[in-house]
Formats: structure tokens, C-alpha cells, sequence
């Protein structure tokens, strides 16, 4: 076909073969096989082989089968054990902040505290901190038990509980911290992101809207 042979043509040029398109035998060798009459694609003599290899390996390649993607399969019984024990986790460092709040921060002398009381960022932001704290916390241990169960109102109470917690940052003044609850914090922290991930962007989001009842 006319076409194929200007593709192929062209193919030749642009790979540095000075090849021809004609209607009848000039001069020059013909690529046997390629073109049958009356268009022949011509080249030197001299660039036959390599013309003909070009060719062969530009076939080959667009013969070459396209493979599909792998896919690789999610273990959703991992992710289901994961996410439970995220869940634990975050009860576990809810109950014991509350309880050993004192013995895991003591408290700084007075001149300390009194300055970093002139930092806070509003009286108000810390009054509602202040007040949110209990039912923050409860709030929070709803959530875990109700995801434990994959109960859609507890995916959206654990979201509203993040963004609620995260708020709150902003009211009480710089405070100090011991290095157990720093570390063990920021772990909570770091965990409970992944679990909100898992529960809307992994394959275990279907388990929180295919059924209301507690699952294994």
C-alpha cells in the first residue's frame, strides 16, 4: 500500500537510509518482500542490509504484545488487623493521658509557666480548649469503638474528632512536654491519620458502608 510504503520511507530517511518511493524499478536495489507493484521502495545498494534490519526490528517491536499492568492484590486482612490496632492504640493513649496527665508532665516553676502563659495566642481559643477537652476525649473513645465495628456514623465521628483536636491546638499557651509523652504522642498522632486514611481511601472503606453491624 501506498501509505505504508511512505511510512516506511520516511522510517528509512529519519534512520539515515536514502530511501525512495517510485512507481517503477529504478535504480538501486528493492527491498524484496516489502512493496509490490507498481510502488517499490528503493535504496542503495550499499544500505540493503541495513534498510532491510531496520525494517525487520521496527516489525518486531510493533508486533511486540502490550502487556496490562499488574495489579497487585491488597491483603485487606492485613489492613483490617492494622486498623485495629490503630483503633487500641488510640484508646489505650486516650485513657492513659487522661489518667497520668500529672505524672507524665510535671510542672514547671512558676516564672516558667508564667511565661508561657504571655504567649497564648487568645483567651478565648484557651477557654474553649479548656472545655473541650472532656468531651474531646470522649468524643474520640465513641469514635475508636464505633470504627472498631466499621460503623459509618464512627468514620465520620473519628474525622470530626481529628479536625476538632487539631483546632484546639490553638488555644492553650506553649507547654512543655516529657519525652514519653512527646514520642508516644506524636505516635498517636501519626497513627490516627493513617487510620482516617484507611478508612476512605483503602479497600476497607467498603467495609464501612456495606454493613452497620459489628463484623470480625
Amino acid at each position: 500500500m501506498a501509505d505504508q510504503a511512505c511510512i516506511d520511507a520516511g522510517y528509512l530517511c529519519s534512520m539515515g537510509v536514502e530511501a525512495v518511493l517510485v512507481q517503477d524499478p529504478g535504480e538501486g536495489g528493492t527491498l524484496p518482500g516489502v512493496l509490490g507493484a507498481p510502488h517499490r521502495l528503493e535504496v542503495p545498494q550499499a544500505q540493503m542490509e541495513r534498510a532491510a534490519a531496520l525494517l525487520s526490528q521496527r516489525s518486531a517491536a510493533e508486533a511486540a504484545p502490550v502487556l496490562a499492568p499488574v495489579s497487585v492484590p491488597v491483603d485487606a486482612a492485613g489492613l483490617h488487623r492494622f486498623l485495629r490496632f490503630i483503633l487500641i492504640y488510640d484508646v489505650i493513649c486516650y485513657v492513659a493521658f487522661a489518667v497520668y496527665w500529672q505524672w507524665l508532665n510535671p510542672e514547671p516553676p512558676p516564672a516558667v509557666l508564667e511565661f508561657l502563659d504571655s504567649l497564648t495566642l487568645s483567651v478565648y481559643l484557651w477557654q474553649w480548649a479548656y472545655v473541650s477537652h472532656w468531651p474531646l476525649v470522649m468524643t474520640g473513645l465513641v469514635a475508636n469503638v464505633l470504627c472498631y465495628f466499621y460503623h459509618p456514623f464512627g468514620r465520620m465521628l473519628f474525622a470530626a474528632v481529628m479536625i476538632w483536636g487539631h483546632v484546639t491546638l490553638l488555644g492553650p499557651p506553649p507547654m512543655i512536654f516529657s519525652p514519653f509523652e512527646g514520642f508516644f504522642g506524636c505516635l498517636q498522632s501519626t497513627l490516627a491519620s493513617m487510620a482516617l486514611a484507611l478508612m476512605y481511601w483503602s479497600p476497607l472503606r467498603e467495609r464501612f458502608t456495606t454493613s452497620h453491624s459489628p463484623r470480625a
